[in-house]
C-alpha cells in the first residue's frame, strides 16, 4: 500500500499521468489481430493456430504493458483478444463446414473408383475434375486366364474367388505401384 501511494506522489510530482491510447490505435490493433487469426485458421492447421493465438496473446500482453510502463499508455488489450478468438473460430467453422465439406464430397464420390495417389490429386485441384474427359497418352494391359470358362464351369464358387484373388491382387498392386 505504501509502495502505490509513493507511485501516486512520484506520478503527480513529476507531471507523468496515464492516459488512454489514441482510438485509431485500439482499432488497428482489433483489425490486425482479428484478421491475423483469421488468415491463420484458414491456412494452417487448428494447432498450428492455436500457437500462434497463444503467441498473439503474449505479445499483446508484453506490448501493452511496455507501453503502460514506457509512455503510460492504456492499450485495450481485451478487445484484440475477443476480436482474434472470435475470427479465429469463425474461420475455423467455416473451414470444417465449407472447405472440408467438398473434401469430403469428393472422397465419398470418387473414393471408392480411383487410386489413392488420383483422389489426393483431385483434393488438391479439384478443377481437375470435369466429366467431359481429356486426352492423354496411356499404356493399357489386357490379361486373360488360359481356360477361365472352363476352370470357372469346375470348381466351386468360393475356390474361384481365391483364385482371381491370387491373380488379380499382385496384378493391381503392381499397376498402382507403377502408376
Amino acid at each position: 500500500l505504501v509502495l502505490a501511494h509513493v507511485a501516486i506522489l512520484d506520478n503527480l510530482l513529476n507531471d507523468r499521468f496515464t492516459e488512454p491510447a489514441p482510438t485509431w490505435f485500439n482499432t488497428a490493433l482489433i483489425l490486425i489481430a482479428s484478421i491475423a487469426m483469421a488468415w491463420l485458421a484458414l491456412v494452417s492447421s487448428a494447432t498450428m493456430s492455436g500457437i500462434c493465438g497463444l503467441v498473439l496473446t503474449f505479445l499483446l500482453l508484453g506490448g501493452g504493458y511496455f507501453l503502460f510502463s514506457g509512455s503510460h499508455l492504456q492499450v485495450a488489450i481485451a478487445a484484440p483478444l475477443v476480436a482474434g478468438v472470435c475470427s479465429s473460430l469463425g474461420a475455423n467453422l467455416y473451414r470444417r463446414f465449407v472447405v472440408e465439406a467438398d473434401e469430403r464430397l469428393v472422397r465419398q464420390v470418387f473414393g471408392r473408383f480411383v487410386a489413392p495417389d488420383i483422389l489426393e490429386q483431385l483434393i488438391a485441384d479439384p478443377t481437375k475434375m470435369h466429366l467431359q474427359g481429356q486426352r492423354v497418352e496411356l499404356s493399357i494391359l489386357f490379361s486373360d486366364i488360359a481356360g477361365y470358362t472352363n476352370l470357372s464351369n469346375t470348381i466351386a464358387e468360393d475356390e474361384l474367388i481365391r483364385t482371381l484373388r491370387d491373380y488379380l491382387n499382385p496384378m493391381s498392386e503392381c499397376i498402382l505401384t507403377h502408376g
